[in-house]
Order: structure tokens, then C-alpha cells, then sequence
């Protein structure tokens, strides 16, 4: 499900997180977690 939420945001134009930008396992489902937008 994830996944799929990731995949319309890019296809929808916005970037995909960089690989500095990591995975919280113990992140409740009911918070969400954006990584800070780098300018260009």
C-alpha cells in the first residue's frame, strides 16, 4: 500500500526521497513521516 501511494506522488511529478531519507519501523501508522524538500 505504501508503494503504491509512493508511485502516484512521483508520477504525479514529485521527486522521490533521497537515500538519506530512512525507514522509522517503530513510526505509528497514524503519523507521517516527509522528508525535507532539497532545493535545486
Amino acid at each position: 500500500m505504501i508503494a503504491a501511494l509512493a508511485a502516484e506522488l512521483i508520477r504525479s511529478g514529485r521527486p522521490p526521497s533521497t537515500l538519506a531519507f530512512g525507514a522509522d519501523s517503530t513510526l505509528p501508522v497514524t503519523e507521517i513521516q516527509v522528508a525535507e524538500e532539497v532545493p535545486v
